[in-house]
C-alpha cells in the first residue's frame, strides 16, 4: 500500500492546495489554539476537499511537499 505522499508524487497530474479554516466538521474535541485547514486535491475537473487539524503544539502551517 502506498502512502499519500507516494501516491501523489507518482501521479504528477494531481494538484495540492490548502487554506485555513475555522474548524474541522469531523472533530469536535480539538483543544483551544488548534489549527484547522481544508486540503484540496485536484485532478482535471475533479476535486476532493479534506479537513485537516493539528493541535496547538504544532505552530507551523502545513508545507506543500509535493510541489
Amino acid at each position: 500500500m502506498k502512502t499519500i505522499h507516494e501516491f501523489i508524487t507518482s501521479h504528477s497530474d494531481i494538484g495540492f492546495a490548502f487554506k485555513r479554516s475555522t474548524d474541522n466538521p469531523n472533530m469536535d474535541d480539538m483543544p483551544n489554539g488548534s489549527f484547522h485547514f481544508l486540503i484540496t486535491l485536484s485532478r482535471g475537473k475533479e476535486t476532493m476537499v479534506i479537513p485537516y487539524s493539528m493541535g496547538p503544539g504544532l505552530a507551523e502551517k502545513p508545507k506543500n511537499r509535493f510541489a
